[in-house]
């Protein structure tokens, strides 16, 4: 017998536990009816057997397509509250949409008892229903006489424990299914993210081979496709290392090895990563500015920091507008100073770009350091991106650097000045102290 009705996606088999359990605790009837059955016949013949008992028992195939089209057109009434159902054969049950994003994509049914005190009107129905029909007597006796061994339960049982149980089980349902929707487009986005860096690495390849069959070699034209070549495969790393830290994150806290760095080649390596896609977009990146003579040494996880880096300018390049949309200059700049935090010296960067905006309450409720979360803006023109960039650049920043991250957004004409701010403090006995902890 096919199983797809309700072994579907990844979260099928924590679901299909929740209701098992539910069934036995109150012996009432349980299915979970995702949007994509509607449109099938043999939904109740593959599920009969977990909500209906009257079906259960049954062989009538007439009865299981009439209860099927019953269940199913109550499910999926487009009505997002729960309601208290009535089925052919008086049997209770409830009905709890699933609402995901404003539409309904799945229904959770329990029930199919009979009411204490109601046993006479529910049997009064069934009969009638099955005259209606045009049962034959002998299937019709038949199925009134199982109609006797139904559950029973108290209305109060039923009103004040099991609905609300199952309202509550209904979210349950929903949180799942919203967290493996995320997980999809999640990872439909770090693929695309991915695939990006390798096409252009074919594409230069396929270049840099062809230009050496000719005789004459233009050295320059090689060489450019080969630091071509680098740049790309250095964003695929970056895209690799992002995966290998969303797993490290998740799964244990590791001791970090601090050097004494000077941090302008770090910047400068970022910086000029994204340069091809810069140029694309006719955006210039302009050269950090810095008023001391010498860049300052600070103690860092250097490659933890290169990982916070490269996101920030691939982020102010993707949600940059291009220069030909409103024909004005586009530019990313990078500013860096001192400042003191509560007596304390920091090393300032602000990356600054002009482009998609980013909604104060997302900033000041922390929803752009979630993993996977997309601002509402950034995802006009089909704009790719995995919601992971800003999440690891906190992580980096404040947690292991043990520094601070600010992200403004101000408006400006047709757009928005957008500013990351990270604040790297200068002394040894911050990060001695972080080591410690670790």
């Amino acid at each position: 017998m096919s199983q797809k009705f309700y072994l579907y996606d990844n979260t099928s088999g924590v679901i299909n536990l929740i209701l098992s359990h539910f069934r036995k605790k109150y012996g009432v009837g349980a299915i979970f009816l995702h949007s994509m059955d509607a449109e099938s016949s043999d939904l109740f013949e593959n599920q009969k057997q977990t909500f209906c008992e009257l079906c259960q028992k049954g062989d009538s195939v007439e009865l299981a397509r009439l209860c099927h089209a019953d269940h199913l057109k109550r499910a999926f009434a487009k009505q997002k509250i729960a309601v208290i159902n009535q089925c052919y054969l008086g049997l209770y049950n409830v009905s709890f949409p699933i609402v995901i994003e404003g539409n309904i994509t799945a229904t959770l049914l329990i029930g199919q008892v009979k009411i204490k005190g109601k046993e006479k009107d529910a049997y009064q129905k069934a009969k009638k229903f099955l005259r209606n029909s045009n049962f034959d007597l002998p299937n019709a006796d038949a199925i009134l006489s199982r109609c006797e061994s139904i559950n029973t339960l108290n209305e109060s049982v039923f009103n004040d424990t099991v609905i609300p149980e199952g309202r509550y089980i209904a979210k349950l349902i929903q949180a799942l299914l919203e967290q493996e929707r995320f997980s999809k487009i999640r990872m439909s986005s770090i693929a695309h993210e991915l695939l990006l860096p390798i096409q252009s690495i074919i594409i230069d390849s396929e270049t840099l081979k062809d230009e050496t069959y000719d005789d004459q070699f233009d050295i320059e034209f090689i060489r450019e496709n080969a630091s071509s070549i680098l740049l790309e495969v250095s964003k695929l790393n970056m895209h690799i290392n992002n995966l290998r830290r969303v797993v490290k994150f998740s799964v244990v806290d590791f001791a970090y090895d601090f050097v004494e760095t000077n941090i302008f080649p770090m910047i400068e390596t970022a910086r000029t990563t994204f340069k091809k896609e810069a140029d694309l977009k006719g955006i210039v990146l302009r050269k950090q500015t810095f008023t001391q003579r010498k860049f300052p040494s600070l103690f860092l996880v250097k490659e933890e920091l290169s990982i916070a880096l490269n996101n920030l300018y691939s982020n102010a390049i993707k949600y940059s507008y291009s220069q030909n949309r409103f024909k004005d200059e586009r530019f990313i700049t990078t500013e860096c100073y001192t400042t003191m935090i509560q007596s304390k010296n920091f090393f300032v960067i602000e990356i600054s770009n002009f482009g998609v905006p980013i909604k104060e309450e997302e900033i000041e409720g922390g929803l752009i350091y979630q993993a996977g979360y997309r601002s509402e803006y950034s995802k006009d023109r089909n704009r790719t991106g995995s919601g992971i960039g800003l999440f690891l650049v906190k992580d980096i920043i404040e947690r292991i650097h043990k520094g601070i991250i600010e992200v403004h957004s101000t408006h400006k004409g047709n757009g928005n000045y957008t500013t990351v701010k990270i604040c790297l403090p200068y002394e040894r006995e911050i990060y001695n102290a972080t080591r410690e902890k670790l």
